[in-house]
């Protein structure tokens, strides 16, 4: 005789991790002057490869999700954008935690 089970656990109320890789080829990029737009420099930014984990977990019986992640998990030198005086560094590995309320 089967039987049914007395709790099932629905996809919604369990914890659902997310491992990213985000890779960026070496870049030739552009900064340009604050008057008219004229090209003030052009620099070269290495290529890189960033880690993000995330998670999100279903507060059972609720509306309310639980939401967190680390960003730059190995706690990789990069470089995000481009100026007229040089290229300014990537945030360091940096972690962060919210909910959301779903009606």
């Amino acid at each position: 005789m089967l039987t049914e089970p007395t709790q099932t656990l629905r996809l919604e109320q369990r914890l659902l991790p997310h491992l990213a890789l985000k890779p960026t080829a070496h870049n030739v990029l552009q900064a340009s002057g604050a008057a008219g737009g004229e090209l003030a420099c052009q620099r070269r930014v290495p290529a890189h490869a960033v880690w993000d984990l995330t998670a999100e977990w279903r507060v059972p019986g609720t509306a309310i999700r639980v939401i967190g992640g680390v960003n730059n998990l190995l706690d990789e030198d990069y470089y995000s954008r481009v100026r007229a005086d040089g290229i300014d560094p990537a945030p360091r590995r940096h972690g962060y935690l919210g909910a959301a309320i779903e009606f």
